[in-house]
């Protein structure tokens, strides 16, 4: 079931997770910002990676 997730998916989930709990958590939303800034900036090197063969990606 869960054969095609990699590294990359798990840290997307995880950022998700952590933005719905920032919700009621307050102090946890500057470090929500912080990733979510971090994992924006990474998808140019993302689709670099993945361009290039380094990174597989399951979809189109």
């Amino acid at each position: 079931m869960f054969a095609g997730i990699g590294y990359v998916h798990i840290l997307y989930f995880g950022l998700f997770a952590l933005g719905v709990f920032s919700l009621f958590w307050a102090r946890g939303r500057p470090i929500y910002v912080c990733f979510l800034a971090v994992a924006l900036l990474a998808l140019p090197l993302q689709a670099y990676l993945v361009r290039h063969g380094l990174l597989h990606c399951d979809g189109p």
